[in-house]
């Protein structure tokens, strides 16, 4: 059982554990009605240790690929979903959300390293909260200031274009505050870049034995990380495979479209300006 359970799902996994602990019980019984005693305590308390060990050892993989970086709900999701972390990769379909922050540079050098680090603190904080406990994200990845997010997996969710987008939104408002108080401390001032692409990825653990990641690779992650880097200061700028997904919840406008490499054509693109009233 123990062996297997790392294969199975969890509530199969429990059953297994029942189903064989009560036979053994039953064996144990009609070996005693005829006179003989056998160990009945140490095989039970294997089984209970082995389910233990294999519940554990999944929770201690999912923190392992994720941290930190996931709520509540997709651990348990995943902690119920074996499948949703086999090795290999998979094809799904989600939103990509970049960030970047334009003048941190220059507010780096004039800040104390001590400065600096309490300065990314203060904007991380927020922005993870958006992204992970009010949008139900995944944090990818950091990179410097810039932030590497996706929406819509591990946990399968219809609604992750609306829920980028509003992320990227609720992101620009919330360094709109952190520069006002920025702006009292004396301060240097800093903007954002924002880009959001919805499409098909390659999801899955990449890495060798000594140190594996969970990540998504793709087209579509270099187009999202190409529309941050066009995008207006302070803006949001999405590709039209998002904006088909999102255009009844949000106020638009259209840009010229942009060249990006691997593609023949233009790629059309929309600031995202607003949620539109009365959409929550």
């Amino acid at each position: 059982v123990g062996v297997f359970g790392i294969y199975m799902p969890p509530i199969r996994h429990a059953f297994a554990t029942l189903a064989i602990g009560a036979t053994y019980s039953v064996v144990c019984y009609f070996v005693f009605v005829y006179g003989y005693i056998i160990d009945y305590f140490h095989v039970s308390f294997a089984g209970t240790v082995s389910y233990a060990t294999v519940t554990i050892s999944q929770y201690l993989k999912v923190s392992n690929l994720f941290g930190r970086y996931i709520t509540p709900e997709v651990r348990r999701y995943l902690m119920s979903n074996r499948d949703a972390l086999e090795l290999g990769g998979q094809e799904t379909e989600l939103s990509i959300l970049f960030s970047d922050l334009k003048g941190f540079t220059s507010m780096s050098e004039k800040l104390e390293a001590r400065e600096v680090i309490s300065a990314l603190n203060e904007y991380f904080g927020p922005m993870f909260k958006i992204i992970i406990d009010e949008e139900r994200g995944t944090l990818d990845k950091l990179i410097g200031d810039a932030i590497m997010a996706y929406f819509g997996h591990p946990q399968p969710n219809k609604d992750h274009p609306v829920q980028a987008v509003r992320a990227a939104l609720k992101m620009q408002r919330r360094l709109e505050e952190l520069r006002q108080e920025w702006e009292k401390q004396g301060k240097p001032l800093v903007r954002m870049r924002i880009g959001v692409n919805t499409g098909r990825v390659v999801a899955g653990n990449m890495g060798d034995a000594g140190r594996t990641d969970y990540s998504i690779i793709g087209d579509n992650v270099n187009l999202a990380s190409r529309l941050e880097s066009n995008a207006p200061v302070d803006g949001v700028l999405i590709s039209d495979s998002t904006y088909e997904r999102v255009k009844d919840y949000f106020i638009f406008k259209e840009r010229e479209p942009i060249m990006v490499k691997g593609k023949e054509k233009p790629i059309k693109v929309f600031e995202v300006l607003d949620m539109k009233e009365g959409v929550k």
